[in-house]
Formats: structure tokens, C-alpha cells, sequence
């Protein structure tokens, strides 16, 4: 019973972060989209403990992205999973630090109240159901889709997933066009990999189809634990 109760309340309140921004998303000066792998393969069950740590990962590098990129800062998360251009977002925000801690409002105007924000969005996504197929492309559209409201805004991508799209039979894949993002490949770790050879092909097709697609920039990340510091890193090399 209290299992469903923190469920309900976590699904409330990142439900009314994410449907209030969605009215503030115009004038943002960077977005940063977060792609989760929810397909049966990445995000299974019985490896819980390994997604909560990589999702923390990734929320640290969201939180040092967004103090360190020009002001407002649009923040998704999405979903990969069956036909992931049809699918709902799994969190949304609007980062915008204000000198003036102002109460009520739906924009998160601190580092502190932002990582908060963030540990809920972990929390509601660790409660997704895990997915038939892994449709990479059409969530990357998604955020490509999402991000046509501007043209001058800087752009990040991190995408978590075992980078293996498998779609359903008949599906068309959307043509991509990346053109202005900033691109981290995130692959964590699977057991089965000690006997999976492909892993560094699979990293190779999506750096090459994502550069083909305009990326400016595409990094492969190898998740083993501590990934957040290095995310930033490889982002933000060269300048952001």
C-alpha cells in the first residue's frame, strides 16, 4: 500500500512538472534531451540497481549541463520504446535560477530544487513497464521535433541504451536530421557482453549515422559506473 502511494504521488507531481513546461518551452537558450532505453534488454528488472545508478549518472551530468549552459534551459526526458515518436515524455522541466526565491510557479530556480526534480524523474522512470522493441530512431526524432521550436539554442543529446533498434515488422524509420545537437552514446555494461563482439559496431553505426545525420558531435561512453563527470567532459570539449 505504501509501495502504490509513493508511486501515485511521484507520477503526480513529476506529471504536473512536466504538463506545466510544456506552456514555458518558447525562449529557451539550451535544451537537453535524455533518451532511456526502456526495452526489455536494457531496462530489465532484475538489473534495477544497475539502471538506478546509471539514471543518477545521467541526472548528475543534466544538472552540471544546466548550471554551466546559458539561461533557460529546457530539460526532457523520452522514452525509447514501441513506436517512440507516439509515445508521451517521461519528464519535462524548465531550469532558470532566479536571485529571488519566488514560491509557487513551475520553474526550477535552484541546483538544489532542480536535483530533487531529477530524483523523482529517476524514480517515475524506474517504474516504467519494460518494452517489446527498442525504436532508437523514432525517439531521437522525437527530440529532434521538439527542438524546431528554435534555431539558435544549443543542443544536447545523451542517449542511454544497448544501441540495438529492433522495431516492429513494417516499420518505416524516420530520416534524421541532427542538424546543431551534441550527441553522448551511453552504453552501460551487460553481463552477456563478455560474449558479445558487436558492442564497438554497435557504437561505430550510431556515431556514423548520427554524424551523417549533421551532429556537430557524437561521443561513445562506456558505462561502468561512474559516468556523469565524463559525459560533461566529452560534451562540452572543444567548448560548449
Amino acid at each position: 500500500m505504501k509501495r502504490r502511494l509513493l508511486i501515485l504521488i511521484i507520477s503526480i507531481f513529476v506529471f504536473a512538472w512536466t504538463s506545466a513546461s510544456q506552456a514555458e518551452e518558447i525562449g529557451s537558450r539550451t535544451d537537453i534531451y535524455v533518451l532511456v532505453d526502456l526495452s526489455a534488454t536494457w531496462f530489465n528488472q532484475g538489473r534495477i540497481n544497475d539502471i538506478k545508478n546509471t539514471l543518477g549518472e545521467i541526472n548528475k551530468a543534466v544538472v552540471n549541463l544546466g548550471t554551466r549552459s546559458e539561461k533557460p534551459v529546457l530539460i526532457y526526458y523520452l522514452p525509447i520504446t514501441d513506436s517512440s515518436m507516439v509515445q508521451n515524455l517521461l519528464c519535462q522541466g524548465k531550469y532558470q535560477p532566479a536571485l529571488i526565491n519566488r514560491r509557487g510557479g513551475n520553474t526550477i530556480g535552484s541546483k538544489s530544487e532542480l536535483e530533487k526534480r531529477l530524483d523523482l524523474c529517476r524514480d517515475h522512470i524506474l517504474n516504467q513497464n519494460p518494452a517489446a522493441f527498442t525504436d532508437i530512431s523514432g525517439s531521437i526524432d522525437l527530440a529532434v521535433q521538439i527542438s524546431r521550436s528554435s534555431t539558435d539554442k544549443k543542443k544536447y543529446m545523451i542517449i542511454a541504451s544497448d544501441l540495438k533498434e529492433e522495431s516492429r515488422k513494417g516499420a518505416v524509420l524516420p530520416t534524421l536530421n541532427v542538424d546543431k545537437f551534441k550527441i553522448a552514446l551511453v552504453y552501460r555494461i551487460l553481463p552477456e557482453d563478455s560474449l558479445n563482439l558487436d558492442i564497438k559496431q554497435r557504437l561505430s553505426f550510431w556515431t556514423q549515422k548520427l554524424v551523417k545525420a549533421k551532429a556537430v558531435k557524437v561521443v561513445s561512453i562506456i558505462d561502468k559506473g561512474n559516468v556523469g563527470d565524463n559525459i560533461v567532459t566529452e560534451l562540452l570539449s572543444n567548448g560548449n
